[in-house]
């Protein structure tokens, strides 16, 4: 169940920051564009890495808390 969890929510990060550059890079194109404009590829990975590391992180730590207890008492109490 674990496995569940972090696969759908890791995908969802991932296809997040796939976006979110995608839309960051059309933003500042016209900038890059521009004579002697250079894109900072060591600190955009070193911010991208964080942020999916950080995101890992707490969907891990929420999948064990929610599993934590019995799940069909929890389901049928809701």
């Amino acid at each position: 169940m674990q496995h569940l969890l972090l696969s759908e929510h890791g995908l969802l990060i991932l296809l997040g920051l796939i976006v979110g550059l995608v839309a960051a890079l059309l933003a500042v194109l016209p900038a890059l564009r521009a004579p002697g404009a250079a894109v900072p590829a060591g600190r955009l990975l070193l911010v991208l890495v964080g942020l999916a590391l950080g995101g890992f992180l707490w969907i891990w730590l929420a999948a064990r808390a929610a599993l934590r207890g019995p799940l069909l008492a929890a389901l049928r109490n809701e």
